[in-house]
């Protein structure tokens, strides 16, 4: 038996009502789609999402549910993604996965912080994220990154580095951008967002 089910909470950066789980974001739909990307500085005033074109469950992770959205729109702007990732911290129906509820919140914080201009990472464009905290309940939305097309590598599975023909470059590519996120921050590049989240 899982945590007892609530579909929706406020967020505590944004002050949204989001949904906790796949089909209460189906259910919210486009309206609740154009509230958060509004508020969350991605869509314009004038723009809004017109129809989620096709929703389909994301199988992999290890904790909260997820799910990839196609979405239309109507006056955005281009380069607005279509293909989204959304990740949410939840696992209402497995008390073992939603344990770590609370593991997001990190996500949801840096996900703020690569929006900034000199964030100094390419990282999947952030749409929406927001966390409650006295829940452990949040939602990440994210553009979807297009593993394995041109020059972005397929997706690896987790903790298998032994099967990689070089695994040392995967370890230097993680590095380097581990110093360019310090040597941003160090330089204050970063400040105030950084210290305020």
């Amino acid at each position: 038996m899982g945590t007892a089910l609530r579909d929706h909470e406020t967020g505590a950066a944004t002050g949204i009502v989001f949904p906790t789980h796949p089909q209460a974001l189906l259910d919210a739909g486009p309206a609740f789609l154009t509230r958060a990307f509004r508020a969350y500085g991605t869509l314009p005033a004038g723009a809004q999402v017109r129809a989620i074109r096709d929703a389909a469950d994301c199988p992999a992770g290890n904790s909260g549910k997820k799910l990839f959205l196609t979405l239309d729109y109507a006056g955005a702007p281009p380069g607005t993604p279509h293909h989204l990732f959304v990740k949410f911290s939840r696992q209402f129906d497995d008390p073992f996965r939603d344990r770590r509820a609370r593991e997001l919140e990190g996500e949801v914080r840096l996900a703020d912080l690569s929006r900034a201009p000199a964030f100094p990472v390419k990282v999947a464009r952030a749409m929406f994220a927001d966390c409650h905290h006295a829940s452990g309940s949040g939602v990440l939305i994210t553009e979807r990154i297009g593993f394995g097309q041109g020059n972005v590598e397929p997706i690896r599975a987790k903790c298998r580095d032994h099967e990689l023909a070089d695994p040392a470059r995967y370890y230097r590519a993680t590095v380097r951008a581990l110093a360019r996120l310090a040597g941003a921050q160090k330089a204050g590049r970063l400040s105030p967002r950084l210290e305020q989240l």
